[in-house]
């Protein structure tokens, strides 16, 4: 080995393996009876300390630098096997959970490193669904892998959410026309015996979305109690 060069005791140390290849070494402890150390290269000195300070960095946040490299995939199917589906959160949420996996981020991410994710990866990815989704879509896929990204980092699997750095689109504002109470009496006129007719009564009448009122079920409406029950859909 050529060009060793010792750093402070705890810090690690950088040193040219061989020419253009450089090493950089931070020692991890004991760990179930044997001393552990992380490994890293580099084409120059200055990258491999760069990698060496972040590895040191990652080690004083908690970071297991011992677990096996998992993709965003196998991170995001963990996370929602295990933590969500036992944490209390409704299965309306789950749904569009998976939903957000299954068409979108699985596909478009799953394949990176769950630790070399970068905020750049993460806003290449929403920028290539502009034209595929709403703006309101986009959100809600970035929404999901930002808490994602939470729990990997509250577990100590990556040093910060990177998903926090990228900005989703924002959303236009949408001029919508409501109808007078003379033109909505007037559309219920036109309507009156049309097997459609019940279901603009009640969207005149409660305001809901087109999602949620085709969405309704017999055992969502309680008659006696005078109320009904309304789920919000899972769009992405």
């Amino acid at each position: 080995m050529t060009g060793q060069r010792r750093r402070a005791h705890g810090e690690g140390s950088v040193y040219e393996q061989r020419p253009g290849v450089w090493a950089a070494v931070v020692d991890l402890g004991w760990i179930d009876g044997k001393r552990k150390r992380k490994h890293v290269y580099a084409k120059s000195e200055a990258e491999a300390v760069r990698k060496r300070d972040d590895l040191r960095r990652q080690l004083q946040l908690g970071v297991d630098l011992t677990a096996q490299p998992r993709t965003l995939e196998a991170w995001l199917t963990e996370w929602l096997r295990d933590v969500k589906a036992h944490d209390g959160t409704r299965p309306s949420t789950l749904v569009r959970y998976r939903l957000a996996l299954s068409k979108h981020l699985l596909p478009g991410l799953g394949r990176v490193k769950l630790d070399r994710l970068t905020p750049r990866d993460v806003q290449r990815f929403l920028t290539g669904l502009r034209g595929k989704l709403a703006p309101a879509s986009i959100i809600k896929v970035h929404a999901v892998l930002r808490v994602a990204l939470a729990d990997a980092e509250r577990m100590d699997l990556v040093p910060r959410n990177v998903a926090k750095a990228a900005k989703p689109p924002a959303l236009g504002r949408t001029e919508r026309r409501a109808l007078t109470p003379e033109k909505a009496k007037t559309l219920l006129s036109v309507l009156t015996g049309d097997r459609l007719e019940s279901l603009f009564v009640l969207a005149l009448a409660t305001g809901l979305r087109r999602a949620e009122l085709l969405g309704l079920r017999w055992s969502d409406v309680d008659l006696p109690g005078k109320a009904l029950f309304v789920s919000t859909p899972a769009e992405l």
